[in-house]
């Protein structure tokens, strides 16, 4: 074989390899979990019993590059509580389980020092809003965990070269007091 056909072969070899790789390359990385801080606060920590209890979630990028989240929070579909009632007792769901359409618009790009934050209402009231019982008196503890169920091939499709975040990242426990109505 000729000297120049050996060097088209070769180019043609890498330009093959490169093209095999360039998925790869592209893909989302991963973010180490310390990358990124969760945390979660009660917008009161002593509510009346039957008084509606809200938390705020909020993530927060601590790392040096862009990572992918899902800024909706959805109650155990990205952000699972667990709910320990003053019986030491898990707290019971009530309402229906609510399904999600899950969009592009579910997620963000937080760029480094970036936040995403929301507040909502993670208590069920007499089965008209979906959430977890707070239905006595006492101290409930509540640990929470973020944590995307979607393929990683999903989410690097809308990630545009971000890391993705997919968990589980655990908030510390929170404790929140119900007092009775009186």
């Amino acid at each position: 074989m000729p000297r120049i056909g050996r060097v088209r072969m070769v180019a043609i070899l890498m330009i093959v390899f490169a093209a095999c790789l360039l998925p790869f390359c592209l893909a989302a990385a991963e973010t180490r979990a310390e990358d990124v801080a969760f945390d979660v606060a009660p917008t009161s920590q002593a509510v009346a019993l039957g008084s509606p209890i809200t938390l705020t979630f909020r993530l927060r990028n601590d790392g040096r590059q862009e990572v992918l989240v899902n800024r909706r929070f959805w109650l155990n579909h990205v952000v699972h509580l667990e709910v320990t009632a003053p019986s030491g007792r898990k707290a019971e769901w009530c309402g229906p389980l609510v399904d999600f359409l899950v969009s592009r618009r579910d997620y963000t790009i937080l760029k480094p020092t970036g936040q995403v934050a929301r507040t909502m209402r993670v208590s069920c009231d007499a089965g008209r809003t979906p959430g977890y019982s707070f239905d006595t008196p006492g101290e409930y503890v509540v640990r929470v965990r973020y944590e995307l169920a979607l393929p990683k091939d999903a989410l690097s499709a809308i990630a545009n070269g971000a890391a993705l975040v997919t968990g589980p990242l655990e908030a510390n426990p929170i404790r929140i007091a119900v007092r009775s109505a009186e």
